[in-house]
This record gives structure tokens, sequence and C-alpha cells, in this order.
């Protein structure tokens, strides 16, 4: 399926659990949510300052966790693309951010290696 008014390069890309849904990183810093089957675009989630490194699906399809160079990883809902929760006060780019088991925990690592 082609995504109708991409906008941009993808850094990367993810498919939700029931493959439904997908996430795009764009080099230029939005996270774009795609209907898979049609190609729509559902959500632009924006609110971080700086680009965006990654994006994932917890897993159980219901949130989306962003991980970006302005220091925080978000919390977004995938349904209505609203921001849930700022993960702030890393000292440096979140580099990695990920789910913990069912979606309910949350670990964030920055360039030096520090787990948080």
């Amino acid at each position: 399926q082609d995504l109708d008014g991409i906008g941009g390069r993808v850094c990367s890309a993810a498919f939700s659990p029931d493959d439904a849904c997908l996430l795009t990183v764009l080099d230029h810093g939005q996270v774009k949510l795609w209907c898979a089957e049609t190609g729509q675009c559902l959500h632009i989630l924006s609110g971080h300052a700086r680009r965006l490194i990654l994006a994932s699906f917890a897993a159980n399809g219901a949130l989306v966790l962003t991980s970006s160079w302005d220091a925080t990883a978000k919390l977004w809902s995938a349904r209505t693309g609203a921001c849930l929760r700022n993960f702030g006060g890393h000292r440096r780019a979140v580099s990695a951010a990920a789910f913990q088991g069912s979606g309910c925990a949350v670990s964030a690592a920055h360039e030096a290696s520090a787990v948080e």
C-alpha cells in the first residue's frame, strides 16, 4: 500500500502487533501513524522539541512510545494520537526506549549507556 503524503524520508518504521497500523519516523522529526490497509494517515504525533530517533508499539497495540534527541521519551495513545506522558529529565538524547512485558513499564536509555 502506498502512503499518501508521507512528507519526508522514512528513518524507521514499525507495524502494530495486529499489523493493522504502521508507524513511520520521518527525517524531519514527525511520527505518523498509518492505516496499513488503506494507507491513510490516522495521526501525526508531534510534541518533541528535536528530531525523533525511534517509535514502537506496546504489545497490545494501544500505546506508542517515541524517543528523541530532545532528551525525552513520550507515551502516546494509538487510538487518539494524544500524548499521555512525557518521560523527561534525561541528560542526553534518549537513543532507545522500549515497553517491558505487557506495556505497563517503560525503559529508556541514552548514549552513555545508562538505563532509566
